[in-house]
């Protein structure tokens, strides 16, 4: 199959390498070769954000479940998608704004909608994607209260250290407390990652629980410890 994806790609009979693409991604969600045919499909039809988001899922994919990272020819497709996107940023299709600081963050990451109440970072200076941030609410949440979403975050590697994080998770965490009204939010992180640790309880997060499972039901093993703010 993945011989007849490239030759369709090849072809640009982008339609049909698209659905094989999927149908592949169907049947094995991580099976990388399939995700990067469909990150080129996504680029030769400008439609970056999505290339990206295919990226960011099967970063998050491989880590959860296999504890590895994406092949660096993958990654390096993901920074060139990143870098066209940035200079198409004023087609139509692919509209971006500069972020305009902390009190803005939300407004401006807006743009970058990847899913409900899920926003795409964008790193002031140069417009680059440096990862993701989000509230899960419902069935998808940890803490299992409909009212009090869990808050995920993604960070690409080269952007770790330096802030960004928690300027995005301070932005976040005012929405979830002004405009969404919740009295308060849950956020998790796997034994052994100590700076996703640190920086929830810098925010005021307490410990909850430890799952000695992780969540069993997305297919992680690892402990999980579960921290809640209450606003």
């Amino acid at each position: 199959m993945e011989l007849e994806l490239k030759a369709r790609l090849d072809r640009g009979d982008l339609d049909r390498a698209e659905r094989l693409c999927l149908d592949y991604l169907e049947i094995d969600p991580v099976e990388e070769n399939a995700v990067v045919l469909l990150m080129r499909v996504c680029c030769a039809r400008r439609q970056f954000r999505r290339a990206i988001g295919l990226y960011q899922d099967l970063s998050h994919r491989l880590s959860c479940e296999f504890g590895i990272s994406p092949l660096k020819e993958t990654t390096s497709l993901y920074y060139k998608i990143a870098d066209q996107w940035n200079e198409c940023s004023a087609q139509p299709e692919e509209p971006r704004e500069t972020l305009m600081g902390k009190e803005a963050a939300l407004r401006e990451l807006r743009e970058g909608y990847l899913a409900e109440e899920e926003y795409k970072l964008v790193r002031k200076a140069d417009g680059a994607v440096i990862g993701s941030i989000g509230l899960r609410f419902g069935e998808d949440a940890c803490s299992g209260l409909p009212a009090e979403p869990e808050v995920g975050f993604w960070l690409d590697e080269p952007f770790q250290g330096q802030g960004y994080a928690g300027e995005a998770l301070e932005a976040l965490l005012g929405r979830a407390r002004e405009a969404l009204g919740c009295p308060a939010v849950w956020g998790c992180y796997y034994e052994g990652n100590a700076r996703s640790a640190r920086l929830l309880e810098r925010f005021g997060f307490s410990l909850v629980r430890v799952n000695p499972c992780g969540d069993t039901r997305l297919g992680y093993t690892m402990p999980e410890a579960e921290l809640r703010l209450v606003f």
